[in-house]
């Protein structure tokens, strides 16, 4: 009996020690749980900051013209919202119509989200007619989103030979062009096939900047390719004295600030003229975009997507936009990754009569 009570009076101290021992390995264990929760998030945040790195923005051409223009005012806000404050720079790589920048991008620049491209609106077009040249694929690039939706503009200056679209079929009018994968030769050229224009083609300028000085001093007529915003934004004086005249915009839609100008489009005549002046319309959708390398990894693809909306929705640039007169109107990087595999998706006999027209089968 006396052993019996000894063993039940003995048992409330081990309860109690065992007791002391699970209750700290549950807490030690809920320690341990919560700190590789939060480790687990923390991890990849931390790998994706930018702090004390510069991401580059390579423009596919020269300094001074409109997505020069437009990829340094994106520059002025972007690296506040991208994680870790990185410094945000501008470089420029102008040739071959875009593609020595295109090419640089998607096959020796960094895939740390370091370096992205905005290149020609027409690149897409190009790459989809399967023109020589191409080193890259614009589908498997990471798209980040476009800054605005801008059409292309047909312009002359004000002592060309001809001013309209009917005068162009029978008068030759010079215009200048960066290369044969920029709006610039491909817009002309086609017109030149598909509406009968008679327009002289002269390649080899860096950048529509570098047009338009050309345009003044009297070397060419005018330029296809670019945007109005280029001209009624940079060039207001020679929009205000009417020096610069808009003949025809390229896009989806007329733009609000020259509504009176016509669609390239409404210029065909047949079905199969349409289908070819839609197909080159459809490039404004890509007229200000950006896009990180192919196999730059998820998380740093989401983390400058996410940097990119926020920039897009940040008072300081809508207001720098609005008072500079720049036009803001944003695609996600998500949509334009579905644009992209709808635009190289271009039907055999498409391909076949525009690059037939475009001279991309002749041989050199």
């Amino acid at each position: 009996m006396r052993e019996e009570r000894r063993g039940r009076a003995a048992a409330p101290p081990v309860s109690a020690s065992m007791e002391n021992v699970m209750s700290f390995r549950r807490a030690f264990q809920s320690a341990a749980i919560a700190l590789t929760v939060c480790a687990g998030l923390a991890g990849p945040a931390a790998a994706q900051s930018f702090a004390g790195k510069t991401v580059t923005l390579i423009v596919g051409l020269s300094a001074g013209g409109n997505y020069d223009f437009y990829a340094r005012f994106l520059s002025e806000f972007f690296g506040k919202h991208i994680p870790g404050d990185p410094n945000v720079l501008v470089q420029n790589r102008g040739g071959a119509g875009s593609r020595t920048a295109a090419n640089y991008l998607y096959n020796v620049a960094p895939k740390d989200g370091t370096a992205m491209a905005m290149t020609l609106d027409t690149l897409p077009l190009y790459q989809g007619l399967r023109g020589p040249g191409v080193r890259f694929d614009l589908a498997r690039v990471r798209w980040v989103g476009n800054i605005a939706e801008l059409n292309s503009i047909l312009v002359v200056w004000h002592t060309a030979p001809a001013k309209t679209l009917e005068q162009m079929t029978e008068t030759e009018v010079v215009l200048g062009s960066t290369g044969r994968s920029s709006g610039t030769y491909m817009i002309p050229a086609l017109m030149n096939g598909v509406l009968g224009t008679r327009f002289k083609i002269v390649i080899g300028f860096p950048g529509t900047n570098e047009i338009n000085m050309a345009t003044e001093r009297g070397e060419v007529h005018g330029r296809a390719g670019g945007s109005w915003d280029n001209f009624r934004v940079q060039k207001v004086d020679w929009v205000k004295s009417g020096q610069i005249i808009p003949v025809a915009q390229i896009g989806l839609k007329r733009d609000p600030s020259i509504p009176t100008v016509p669609l390239l489009t409404e210029f065909a005549k047949t079905p199969d003229q349409k289908k070819l002046m839609q197909l080159l319309s459809s490039a404004s959708v890509f007229s200000r975009a950006l896009y990180l390398p192919p196999g730059t990894p998820k998380e740093i693809v989401g983390t400058m997507r996410r940097a990119f909306n926020a920039t897009m929705k940040d008072p300081a640039l809508l207001a720098a936009g609005e008072k500079r007169k720049i036009a803001v109107n944003p695609v996600s990087g998500e949509e334009m990754q579905k644009l992209i595999a709808e635009t190289l998706d271009v039907p055999d006999p498409l391909v076949k009569r525009a690059r037939g027209i475009l001279g991309m089968d002749k041989k050199n």
